[in-house]
């Protein structure tokens, strides 16, 4: 008995070893994690991480399909889609905005909405695509470095404020399809020198020079509206060109150094008070002309014109239009005058020659007519009541 439980035990411990090593330890299932989910910007855009090898630094496409490209040389080109926000702050393409010299606006960009490149410092130079039909509120403002923008053929509108502030810009040439300039438009552009309107501009808007302090020249194919230009103190030179039918009520009144203007013959209207106070102007010429009628004060207080020459076509000449123009010792009426507004010449006391190409009696049915509002003209008072010493000459050569 005693031997047997000896070998259970001896039995016993050969066991024990061996379910020592047999046993491991359970494996524990784990949940599977949750698929993460993208982060809002993740929604937005794809990212394609440029090389340079393949020309591109950085790349990505918004939501709204706009596709971004930042090139080695700081050309960022944008295709694809409107441009709806300043990229200047988005995501960790803001990091590449302080080298970009040259903003190219491609296929499929049809509006650069407000404020969009707004402060861009270091902008250089902008090329405006053929699809681009609309320049937003101030998009460019204060991109003081631009020095040149071209426009593309599809433009239609250029916003209030559009390029006011880029202090390096030398011209604007407007391409033919602009016909909507906002208020001051390239306001405070200080090294403006030369501007361009084509034919088809509706509207310009109020003080689009302002404060352009190297502003010169402005030539245009569109008519000019009320107080465009009114109190310039730069615009030397204005070009007219031949599709322009009006000038609206002191358009260029107060413009101090306007000396030449060149005149559409198409011209049919120069409102009240047009060139009010333009003490630059020294010779009056308007030879090229149809049927134009001429507001009153249009030329009052021009105190350095010395000749005025009026052509064929001129039917009307507003009250007390070259009154004040103190410094004129020649004036010669065209014989298709119809009204003559009162005191015409009115404190014109060098006055010289005084002419028309028409009869005693087509001066006289000038000076008799009525008004638009049916007023009858006082003829005493026609040319002027005071300080005149020239006799009229009638059938002048």
């Amino acid at each position: 008995m005693k031997n047997r439980v000896i070998a259970y035990l001896l039995v016993i411990a050969m066991l024990i070893p061996l379910s020592a090593c047999s046993t491991s330890k359970p494996e524990v299932s784990l949940p599977p994690l949750d698929t993460p989910k993208p982060r809002p910007s993740d929604q937005s855009f794809t990212i394609q991480p440029g090389t340079i090898q393949n020309n591109v630094l950085y790349e990505e496409t918004l939501v709204n399909g706009l596709h971004i490209q930042v090139f080695p040389d700081g050309e960022l080109l944008l295709e694809g889609g409107d441009v709806e926000e300043n990229l200047k702050y988005h995501n960790i393409f803001k990091d590449y905005v302080p080298e970009i010299k040259t903003l190219h606006f491609g296929d499929g960009v049809k509006k650069i909405g407000d404020k969009c490149f707004q402060g861009w410092e270091k902008l250089t130079n902008i090329i405006i695509g053929n699809d681009v039909q609309e320049i937003g509120y101030s998009a460019f403002s204060d991109c003081k470095a631009v020095t040149d923008v071209s426009f593309g053929n599809n433009v239609k509108t250029v916003g209030d404020y559009a390029f006011t502030g880029c202090r390096a810009l030398k011209d604007a040439v407007l391409s033919e399809s602009v016909e909507y300039v906002g208020d001051y438009a390239f306001s405070k552009c200080t090294a403006l020198q030369n501007a361009r309107f084509g034919t088809n501009v509706s509207y310009m808007g109020r003080q689009i020079f302002d404060g352009c302090t190297m502003f010169t020249d402005f030539k245009t194919g569109s008519n000019i509206p009320a107080q465009a230009f009114e109190g310039n103190k730069t615009i030397v030179s204005l070009f007219l060109g031949d599709t322009v039918e009006s000038i609206g009520e002191r358009a260029f009144s107060g413009c101090n150094v306007l000396r030449t203007i060149t005149w559409s013959q198409s011209l049919k209207e120069i409102g009240n008070y047009a060139f009010f106070g333009c003490k630059g102007l020294n010779m009056l010429n308007i030879d090229r002309c149809g049927e134009l009628a001429i507001g009153d004060s249009a030329f009052e207080s021009c105190a350095e014109i010395t000749t005025v020459m009026l052509g064929e076509g001129i039917y009307r000449i507003g009250a007390r239009c070259f009154a004040d123009c103190k410094k004129m010792d020649k004036i010669i009426f065209p014989r298709s005058l119809k009204i003559v507004g009162d005191y015409i010449l009115a404190n014109t006391s060098v006055l010289r020659v005084l002419a028309t190409r028409g009869s005693y009696q087509e001066w006289g049915n000038a000076v008799d007519a009525k008004d638009e509002n049916n007023n009858r003209y006082n003829t005493n008072h026609v040319l002027s009541d005071r300080g005149l010493n020239a006799t009229m000459t009638y059938d002048y050569k």
